[in-house]
């Protein structure tokens, strides 16, 4: 059992990025298919489970709380763009960070069956355990 849990929020917020040029009309939203990371949310889920780890100086101070990265789908599946919006500070910012650039390429989302970038947000939860909370 692992002594630190870290829970995870699925993607809260995805738009088409700012700046595109939509000039063929209004966009039907039956038509907006989000990006994805391979294999779905629980394979994102499972993903980053595996690869976050609290850091010792957040564990060291009893730091929790919740870091929200937002990054851009491009339409090959890169990720760009990506920021912290939301800090906790102690290390977890830079974890969370390490964890979304080293992620693989995504399914590129589309709109009118068109390849478009779209702003993703994840929120990445860090709290320690009981054990590590005494």
């Amino acid at each position: 059992m692992k002594a630190i849990l870290i829970f995870l929020f699925c993607i809260t917020a995805m738009f088409p990025a700012l700046g595109q040029g939509y000039d063929e009309g209004p966009i039907d939203s039956s038509l907006v298919v989000s990006p994805e990371f391979p294999g779905g949310l629980e394979a994102l889920a499972y993903y980053l489970g595996e690869n976050i780890r609290y850091p010792k100086q957040a564990k060291r101070k009893k730091i929790e709380g919740v870091v929200i990265i937002s990054f851009v789908v491009e339409t090959n599946g890169e990720l760009s763009r990506i920021a912290v919006e939301q800090s906790i500070g102690y290390g977890c910012d830079e974890e969370a960070m390490r964890v979304i650039q080293s992620m693989p390429l995504w399914k590129p989302g589309t709109v009118n069956g068109k390849p478009e970038r779209f702003i993703m947000r994840q929120p990445i939860r860090f709290i320690l355990s009981k054990k590590n909370k005494e």
